[in-house]
């Protein structure tokens, strides 16, 4: 296992991991990412309806799977989306669902430095 990048991973949450193989790893990685994928879609048009309720089901969703499996930067903004959709600040929202994808990608690369 390489260093764990703590910009983007919780070092704790992810070195439990290690136990379980690469394999396992992999494919949570991948079901992490295609369901990130999924759930920032699903922000994306609930924000551009103006629907604060799907905004934070798919948010709360996100967060969850992201501290689950450590990334934990992931999971921060994905909170900070949850208060602010509560507060009904779309434009907050939306600027936040901006930045999911470049993130989701950074914390996907530093997934695989962690787990060559």
């Amino acid at each position: 296992m390489s260093t764990i990048d703590a910009n983007f991973l919780d070092a704790e949450t992810v070195s439990t991991f290690v136990e379980m193989g690469i394999d396992v790893i992999s494919s949570l990685v991948d079901l992490y990412v295609e369901n990130a994928t999924e759930e920032i879609h699903n922000m994306d048009q609930s924000a551009r309806s103006g629907s604060v309720i799907d905004i934070k089901k798919a948010a709360h969703s996100l967060k969850g799977s992201s501290f689950n499996t450590g990334a934990s930067a992931m999971g921060q903004l994905c909170m900070e989306i949850e208060k602010n959709a509560r507060e009904n600040d779309l434009e907050a929202v939306r600027l936040e669902i901006l930045r999911l994808p470049d993130l989701l990608e950074k914390t996907r690369l530093a997934f695989l430095e962690t787990y060559p």
